[in-house]
């Protein structure tokens, strides 16, 4: 019978981590970066939003919200996607040294 873990454990960029914290633990983290990312892309344009309807000014503000927010989404963004690629590598090597030292080499027969 085939063994499974909890599924939050199974995907790929959880079970790569390279420091000591809980998967769940990670899977906090990264969930807050991307709130906060979601965040800093929707409220400049609702903040845009309610200056124009302030100070009745069409849609000037909206689009500046919008345009100023998507580019501070994207650059956090660009940020954690960096981040998480830096860690990556570590958590592989890590695995692929610790599966290298446990293997036996393969002997030659004559």
């Amino acid at each position: 019978m085939r063994e499974t873990g909890p599924i939050f454990v199974s995907g790929p960029l959880l079970m790569n981590h390279p420091d000591d914290r809980s998967a769940l633990a990670v899977a906090a983290a990264r969930a807050s970066h991307v709130t906060t990312i979601a965040m800093e892309m929707a409220l400049p344009t609702l903040l845009g939003h309610w200056i124009d309807r302030r100070l009745n000014t069409g849609f000037v503000f909206l689009l500046l919200g919008a345009v100023s927010g998507i580019v501070l989404g994207m650059w956090h963004l660009l940020q954690f996607a960096r981040q998480l690629n830096t860690q990556t590598p570590k958590a592989a090597n890590r695995h692929a040294t610790r599966t290298a030292t446990t293997k036996t080499p393969d002997k030659d027969v004559e």
